[in-house]
């Protein structure tokens, strides 16, 4: 009672970002949290709260993804443009149409799924299916995988 130095955790404190990176750290993520701390992101931060791992995701619960809006590309994505577009459907117009539901059904948000996306639109993922797998369900993506989360047991 009072004799320690420092508090003891019993699984009640938040969840760092670094505890997070410490088993799921990525090289190649397309979307890693510091890059969100970058002042050019601040308006987008008030859409998304991507500047902790947390901010998207809960810790080790069925839940995958805990924002439920599959539309968060709209945050940073307005002005995408790209020299050699290659899908059916122009980016611009996707954009241009606020089809923000349809990003994920062909990318994967962190890039870590070993796949390419799709270049039809009609072949992309449904929205159920991204929705169904932000909760607990199958990875549309595949299993195979760039980097698994470090093994701790």
């Amino acid at each position: 009672l009072g004799m320690r130095e420092h508090p003891v955790d019993f699984g009640y404190q938040k969840v760092t970002s670094s505890e997070c990176i410490d088993c799921h750290e990525r090289a190649n993520d397309r979307h890693p949290i510091y890059r969100f701390r970058e002042p050019r992101f601040a308006e987008a931060k008030s859409v998304i709260d991507a500047t902790s791992c947390l901010g998207c995701h809960s810790e080790h619960k069925d839940e995958k993804v805990s924002t439920g809006d599959i539309e968060f590309c709209s945050a940073c994505h307005q002005d995408l443009e790209l020299k050699d577009d290659p899908i059916d459907v122009a980016h611009t117009e996707l954009i241009q149409n606020e089809q923000w539901s349809t990003c994920l059904g062909c990318h994967d948000f962190h890039g870590n799924h070993k796949r390419e996306a799709q270049l039809n639109l009609d072949e992309k993922f449904s929205t159920k299916e991204i929705e169904e797998y932000f909760g607990s369900g199958e990875s549309p993506y595949g299993n195979e995988l760039y980097f698994k989360a470090k093994d701790n047991e």
